[in-house]
């Protein structure tokens, strides 16, 4: 059955044609005195409104100023200028102090492993106190890398 149902398909070639379309070949725009420097029109274009007016309206056959007089465009004409200022910003964070709950005739470590121990500790100090970004910061200590790294004890 297999062999018969190959048989009766016809085989299909797909060749690959490749169609140029054939753009009419631009010469120099009439308007162009060849004794005149071809920058001379480029700079008019870029620094006169008018001209640049002029030149776009009457001559929109062509893609740039520069296919109009017969030169390459340079990259640099094509891209638009942009200019970045380098500004700082800086965002003032206040500076927090140590948490009001905080007796600090204690050692800080009491807090953190209140924290760390005690989940009802830990909610409470979440909801009150989201300002800190940690119960360490809450309490005047840096953060212990330990504590918040994964044990590498596998």
């Amino acid at each position: 059955l297999e062999e018969s149902v190959k048989e009766n398909i016809p085989e299909i070639k797909i060749e690959n044609i490749v169609l140029e379309e054939k753009l009419p070949q631009l010469t120099i725009a009439a308007f162009v005195d060849q004794s005149k420097d071809p920058q001379h029109y480029i700079d008019r274009y870029f620094n006169e409104p008018k001209y640049k007016q002029w030149f776009d309206k009457n001559y929109p056959q062509y893609l740039s100023i520069h296919q109009a007089v017969g030169l390459e465009e340079s990259v640099k004409e094509n891209i638009p200028e942009i200019k970045i200022e380098n500004i700082v910003l800086e965002e003032k964070l206040p500076q927090l102090t140590i948490a009001a709950f905080v007796d600090q005739s204690k050692d800080p470590q009491h807090y953190i492993d209140r924290y760390f121990n005690e989940p009802k500790y830990k909610q409470w100090f979440d909801k009150n106190y989201p300002q800190y970004l940690s119960i360490h910061q809450a309490v005047g200590l840096e953060e212990s890398v330990k504590e918040n790294s994964l044990s590498e004890d596998f």
